[in-house]
């Protein structure tokens, strides 16, 4: 009897040690980031983001929810099917074939505005995975320093459209969101296009 005993107690401190380490494991394991986390993390203290909000605002509801509205923004607007980049100006998706095409839209556009009466609406939609998208960002931040009385004019807000790669289009863009929230949105995101695109 006491064998059977000895038995049930040895199967039962097994288990008992099998689960405590299983729970060790989950714990110890549900503090650490991916390898993809990581990097726009290690991007983030690059650009001397405070790092425990970046993690915040990466990991919240909150961002995910923004970046997920703006993906459904524009896929409503384009009928549903996502490529990237789309471009708006002033709400109205122009038919342009080349970044001069844009820029003399953006000109015209920019004519039109009376003193102090607001701005030309320059909404660029991207996913840091798409190399046209980088070219663009490159492209209007060149635009933007070598023509600063036009884009005193425009008004130009980066969004996203996250659809290309299922592991690190989103939290490309919902890292970007969190770079907004200090304030470091363009400086982080062209770091991440360039991280991403720069040495192909």
């Amino acid at each position: 009897m006491n064998q059977a005993l000895n038995s049930k107690v040895i199967i039962f401190a097994t288990i008992l040690i099998g689960a405590v380490f299983l729970a060790v494991l989950i714990v110890s394991q549900s503090g650490k980031l991916s390898r993809n986390e990581q990097t726009v993390v290690d991007l983030a203290v690059r650009l001397e983001l405070n790092k425990d909000q970046f993690l915040a605002d990466l990991k919240s509801e909150e961002t995910k929810n923004k970046v997920n509205s703006q993906k459904n923004d524009v896929l409503a607007r384009i009928g549903g099917t996502p490529s990237t980049p789309q471009i708006f100006v002033n709400g109205v998706r122009p038919n342009l074939k080349t970044f001069d095409e844009l820029e003399t839209l953006l000109t015209t556009e920019a004519e039109k505005i009376v003193e102090g009466e607001g701005k030309v609406l320059l909404e660029v939609f991207s996913d840091y995975n798409c190399s046209a998208c980088y070219t663009l960002e490159g492209y209007l931040n060149s635009l933007k320093e070598t023509n600063t009385e036009l884009f005193s004019k425009v008004d130009w807000q980066q969004k996203s459209l996250p659809f290309l790669n299922p592991n690190t289009s989103q939290l490309y863009a919902q890292a970007a969101e969190a770079a907004r929230n200090q304030n470091k949105f363009f400086e982080y995101s062209n770091a991440l296009f360039n991280m991403l695109h720069a040495s192909l």
